[in-house]
């Protein structure tokens, strides 16, 4: 029997489990330096945003390695539709799908960027 599904074979669940994997690995990495390594040695001064930012960066973060690791298993499903107009919308869906898991993933490197610029901003100001 052909198997009209290519991923979805025990090969195409290790995958995906790689997939999430590394991108929880990439994103826990940024979280360490973000929250951990940057206020440890002054560069960033959250203070006591360092809860509210957990508890924003923690969900996304998740949510986005799930995202970013499942677009190409629907890119791959989306090709295999036959009509022409579904087929580009499903894999327009998948790629903006595999792209706000990528902001998820990326979050502690919005939350460097707005620390240092809220940091800056405000040592300015007060001179």
């Amino acid at each position: 029997m052909i198997n009209r599904f290519p991923l979805l074979t025990r090969e195409g669940d290790r995958f995906l489990i790689k997939n999430v994997l590394t991108c929880l690995t990439i994103w826990l990495v940024l979280e360490v330096i973000a929250l951990v390594l940057l206020p440890g040695l002054g560069l960033t001064q959250p203070g006591d945003r360092i809860p509210l930012w957990l508890a924003i960066s923690i969900p996304v973060g998740l949510v986005g390695a799930v995202l970013q690791s499942i677009a190409p298993r629907l890119i791959a499903r989306s090709r295999q539709t036959p009509k022409r107009s579904s087929r580009r919308t499903r894999v327009l869906a998948s790629r903006a799908l595999g792209w706000l898991g990528m902001v998820g993933i990326a979050f502690p490197l919005f939350i460097i960027t707005f620390e240092t610029v809220y940091w800056m901003l405000r040592s300015f100001l007060a001179a």
